[in-house]
């Protein structure tokens, strides 16, 4: 009988059963499909924010031809590309694009890691490097290929868009193919530790810096409102908005800037807590919350960041039972806060056609450093667990523990030395008791003799005899026989 046997090609896995591991190829093939698609999406986003600008402004020629040139340079301008409008620089890129995208891309690769089920590093590479390439390419031919009036240098399109696309991709992948294990050994638990607590320090000062801004603009209405009025009268105000709520992530890192002591500078404008030079400011509705002289009122903002601090050291005070250790916890995220805060110091300022706008990210990073790491290390050394007693102390004290531990070998071989000697003194007194016991007396062969020279004598002990009544009733053998041989007695002869 011919038996059929299934072949694999083309075959379905049934339910239940897990489908092969993808390979190399098909890991490339579809993260490229992946990065088109969140190319694609990034650009139709893009196009849409312009027919937008474009239908609230006066006097607009709305165009599939308009909308097209445009939606490029701001895809672009979402990946942090400098322009150039009409020879005037824009290298004060709108923040929240750059957020939208970066999400967008990590969500993109973090959903292909679990569909394709990719558990090794090696597989994030391959995801990592395949979206970085893909946006690295386009990138560069959409800044080569744009036209006027928009400019975009090729070399810069591409190494960032492709730097931000690898960024987002990693963050993605990082938990699903093992790179967040990979750093959780290659840090340490403190150092790990430090990574996820600088998240809340992270927050909590974006939080103060939206606050900030939001009561800034309640102060400045009149002024904002004024703002709008000149530049887009009538619908025209939907598009601005749209713009400003595009650049609100800018003034967040402004007002943050602020409040750490740092300040900014607009062209010859100067604002800090410490002093404020005003000036010239382009007519713009973010920028009409500024202020036009300071107040020795503003140094209480200082106390904003060092909250943060109290709260970040809160957080960390359980983060190890060794308060060294603890300490080691609120530096490593102080470090990551400073870091997050150069990163977006740099990204917010720049080139604005005459003009700049500059934030100092290297002293807006030590200010941070100093106002969250300082009070955090402090109330993480107080408020963590400590120790009862100074006996405990003393033990985690490597030289009192060495010192005890050769008191207590010293203890323990005299103790040994004395329990010998008494073992030694018991066992010979054994042995003298045994010896006495053993040995018999022995008499001498002669009598011993006394004093006056006569002989002793030994008494001899007489033999007692046995009680009446208690004689053996024994009866020899002669004794039977001779009382069967006489006669028994007749009656009446005595």
């Amino acid at each position: 009988m011919t038996v059929l046997r299934p072949t694999t090609h083309g075959s379905v896995p049934g339910p239940g059963v897990a489908a092969p591991p993808a390979t190399a190829a098909q890991q490339v093939r579809a993260a490229l499909a992946v990065a088109l698609g969140v190319i694609a999406l990034g650009y139709l986003g893009s196009a849409a924010v312009i027919a937008l600008v474009l239908a609230g402004a006066d006097r607009a020629v709305i165009s599939l031809e308009a909308v097209s040139a445009a939606a490029g340079p701001l895809w672009l301008a979402a990946h942090h590309v400098p322009l150039t409008i009409r020879g005037f620089a824009l290298g004060v890129l709108p923040l929240l694009p750059t957020v939208l995208v970066f999400l967008l891309s990590a969500k993109a690769a973090g959903g292909l890691a679990r569909r394709l089920r990719l558990g090794r590093p090696a597989d994030a590479v391959r995801v990592i490097a395949t979206m970085g390439v893909a946006h690295l390419v386009v990138g560069g031919m959409l800044a080569a290929f744009t036209d006027p009036p928009f400019g975009a240098a090729p070399a810069t399109g591409a190494l960032a868009c492709g730097l931000i696309a690898a960024l987002a991709a990693t963050t993605g992948v990082a938990r699903g193919c093992g790179l967040t294990a990979l750093l959780r050994r290659r840090l340490g638990e403190g150092g790990y530790a430090g990574l996820r607590a600088a998240r809340v320090a992270l927050m909590s000062l974006c939080a103060m810096g939206a606050l900030l801004v939001a009561l800034a603009l309640a102060l400045s209405f009149g002024s904002v409102r004024g703002a709008f009025a000149e530049l887009a009268p009538g619908i025209g105000g939907f598009g601005l908005l749209l713009v400003c709520l595009l650049y609100l992530p800018n003034a967040v890192v402004a007002a943050l800037s602020f409040v750490a002591g740092a300040g900014f500078n607009l062209g010859a404008v100067v604002v800090s807590p410490l002093r404020v030079i005003g000036g010239l400011e382009p007519p713009f509705p973010l920028l009409a919350a500024l202020p036009e002289s300071g107040t020795r009122w503003w140094l209480v903002c200082l106390l904003l960041p060092i909250g943060a601090g109290v709260l970040l050291g809160w957080v960390c005070r359980r983060a190890d039972p060794q308060p060294q250790n603890r300490v080691l916890v609120v530096g490593v995220a102080g470090a990551v806060v400073a870091a997050a805060a150069f990163v977006a110091a740099a990204l917010t300022g720049g080139n604005l056609g005459v003009t700049s706008f500059r934030i100092q990210a290297g002293l807006l990073a030590v200010a941070l450093f100093c106002w969250v790491a300082g009070p955090a290390a402090v109330v993480a050394w107080v408020a963590g667990p400590r120790e009862e007693t100074d006996e405990i102390e003393d033990e985690d004290d490597p030289e009192t523990v060495e010192e005890e531990n050769a008191e207590a070998a010293e203890d323990a071989a005299d103790d040994a030395e004395t329990d010998d000697e008494a073992e030694d003194e018991d066992a010979a007194e054994v042995d003298e008791q045994a010896a006495t016991d053993d040995v018999e007396p022995v008499q001498d062969s002669e009598p011993e003799v006394a004093g006056d020279g006569a002989p002793e004598v030994t008494p001899v002990a007489e033999e007692v005899p046995p009680p009446a009544g208690e004689e053996e009733d024994f009866v020899g053998e002669e004794e039977l026989e001779q009382a069967l041989l006489e006669p028994p007695d007749e009656p009446g002869k005595r």
